[in-house]
């Protein structure tokens, strides 16, 4: 059980992965909640299968930047001839993208330090951008024009509609589309 998800009388296989288990370790101290594998068992099983697309990899929502350092990590992603682009307001949600209802746990953290994190984060991945902004607006500044893999997760119904109606038709036929 987790993250709402029942599996029953189903082995989950990729917990013995040796590889996944290291990166999951290496970065366990960025994990926002537990159990959180299935979660990132789906997102690199999409990431795989978007290494064979023509295009990018954009990721909506990065928070501390876990779910990108384990896939990245896992996928060999420093060795791919792709880039994958973070973007993130790292000062929470804008009031005026809110979704009623919905806890707001990102803020009171320090804006620029926790920009900075993540960029030191992802230092040592020649391919990997991370950019602060509010979505859609950030993309006018930068944004793949073909996209392979497109990881939204903003916590915010406005937002998310706002970054598909900007980047739809920028995917690529056979982009992997995930909504977390």
């Amino acid at each position: 059980v987790g993250q709402g998800l029942i599996a029953w009388e189903k082995t989950m296989g990729f917990l013995s992965d040796e590889r996944f288990r290291r990166c999951l370790d290496r970065y366990d101290h960025l994990r926002m909640m537990a159990n959180w594998e299935w979660n990132l068992h789906v997102i690199q099983w999409a990431a795989t299968q978007a290494l064979r697309v023509d295009g990018d990899f954009v990721e909506l929502g990065v928070y501390r930047g876990y779910t990108t350092a384990v896939t990245a990590e896992n996928i060999d992603f420093a060795t791919a001839n792709k880039r994958w682009y973070l973007y993130d307001t790292f000062a929470g949600i804008p009031a005026d993208q809110r979704t009623d209802g919905w806890p707001h746990a990102y803020e009171g953290r320090d804006g620029d330090t926790w920009f900075a994190e993540v960029v030191r984060l992802f230092d040592t991945y020649p391919n990997i951008d991370v950019i602060r902004g509010r979505v859609p607006e950030v993309f006018e500044s930068t944004c793949p024009t073909r996209i392979a893999f497109l990881h939204i997760d903003l916590n915010s119904a406005r937002a998310e509609v706002g970054a598909l109606d900007a980047l739809f038709e920028r995917l690529s036929p056979g982009a992997v589309v995930v909504f977390d």
